[in-house]
């Protein structure tokens, strides 16, 4: 969601259905001058429009033939749009089996022969009898004959011109102020071509351009709360100056007009929050983008001794062996883990294993367990959690009295009594 995408020379991918295409803008300018540049250079696969209606491959007529794959001219092959919002020029490719211009399919389109018997219908170029009709929203029609491209009926310019890719011949239509006769991002064509062969207009094109806009964001979980957030364009036209975060409960920043680069946002809580990205296209299409996003919570640290927790009571001498192994991370992250362990132990030092084995307590002790969790995807150390358990040691027990010890502490008792006496008789 690297990152990623420059606005200014957007190329968004094709996306047909039912004909409805994507208008896009070049990345490369298309120059309509005639002199073959590179195909790749100026078009590429995406800038192919699926048809609404059927291909009608019959320069010759012959209308029981649908697809008449031949070399003339006006066998009709594919078609092509760019936008250039820059220019505000529409670009169409119009891409024939044969040389544009050539209606007898010599490979000439100067050469009068072989049409119709009467040597009338090449050229020279496209001549006043062929034509190539490009019709855009049902009004604005580029006709191009006599090798010049016409804007009818609304006033404007055109440009047009025979270009060679390779095995690909084709002629190359410039609409210019394209946004004054048309609305770029939405709109229809229809291609007709022929000529006196067999009537003009016999082989047709037609396809819709509907803008479809759409955005995307991705997130990092970075560090403890902290999330970073970047953007992306998935299709249409945006307004790079138009885009609105909205974070969700306890960010900070709460909001952000940036989609690239990273935005860095800190949440103050764990837990469930909702993220939304809008963008406004050039043709003024609110686009919103919102998801669920999980921030992860501290680890839990659990501390035990022999395997208790809270408070475990030993005699004097017994070993202790402390254990943070039921440790964990965040449940409900599953991305994360446990990464670290830190014991400190009073009388004992620190240490970094996540048990610590009989270790010969002789006081109370309160030992202190540290974690530290990481995500699975970079390893990275992030939050820390903490818990304690302690040790508390009884005093040596006092012996049971039995009847035996009783007598003769009788008898003590009797002895130090009778001492008593005649000391003070002596006295």
């Amino acid at each position: 969601m690297n990152l990623k995408w420059k606005i200014s020379v957007l190329i968004v991918a094709l996306a047909m259905v039912l004909g409805i295409g994507v208008p896009l803008v070049s990345a490369a300018p298309v120059v309509v001058d005639g002199n073959s540049q590179s195909f790749a250079g100026e078009w590429t696969a995406a800038d192919q429009l699926e048809l609404d209606t059927g291909l009608m491959l019959d320069p010759q007529a012959d209308a029981g033939i649908d697809e008449d794959e031949n070399i003339y001219g006006y066998d009709l092959k594919a078609l092509y749009q760019k936008y250039d919002l820059a220019t505000d020029t529409l670009y169409f490719m119009i891409e024939v089996y044969g040389m544009p211009g050539d209606l007898n399919g010599d490979d000439d389109p100067d050469d009068p022969s072989g049409c119709g018997g009467g040597g009338i219908g090449d050229g020279p170029g496209v001549g006043i009898n062929e034509q190539y009709s490009l019709t855009v929203s049902g009004s604005t029609q580029i006709l191009y004959k006599s090798n010049t491209a016409t804007v009818i009926p609304l006033p404007g310019t055109a440009t047009a011109a025979h270009e060679s890719y390779g095995a690909n011949r084709c002629i190359e239509f410039a609409l210019n102020d394209a946004s004054t006769h048309v609305d770029p991002f939405d709109y229809c064509v229809h291609v007709s071509a022929g000529g006196d062969c067999d009537g003009p207009g016999e082989d047709l094109m037609d396809a819709c351009f509907q803008e479809e806009a759409e955005l995307d964001f991705d997130w990092v979980d970075a560090c403890c709360k902290r999330q970073d957030f970047e953007g992306e364009v998935i299709s249409g036209i945006f307004d790079e100056n138009e885009w609105e975060w909205d974070f969700g409960a306890g960010a900070t920043p709460a909001t952000s007009t940036l989609l690239d680069p990273v935005v860095v946002v800190e949440y103050a809580t764990c837990g469930t929050k909702t993220v939304s990205l809008t963008g406004k296209t050039v043709s003024g299409q609110t686009v919103p983008k919102t998801k669920t996003i999980y921030v992860a919570c501290d680890p839990t640290a659990i501390a035990k001794a022999n395997g208790h927790t809270g408070t475990l009571h030993i005699d004097p001498g017994d070993t202790v062996t402390f254990s943070g192994t039921s440790s964990h991370a965040d449940p409900s992250a599953p991305w994360r883990s446990i990464k670290r362990y830190e014991w400190v132990i009073p009388g004992h030092g620190t240490f970094t294993t996540a048990t610590v084995e009989d270790l010969p307590i002789n006081s109370d002790t309160t030992a202190t367990l540290t974690v530290w969790d990481q995500t699975t995807a970079t390893g990275e150390e992030h939050c820390d959690g903490t818990d304690t358990v302690t040790v508390k040691v009884s005093p040596p027990e006092v012996p049971a009295s039995t009847p035996t010890t009783i007598a003769l502490m009788i008898g003590l008792i009797a002895v130090l009594g009778a001492a008593a006496i005649v000391i003070r008789r002596r006295d």
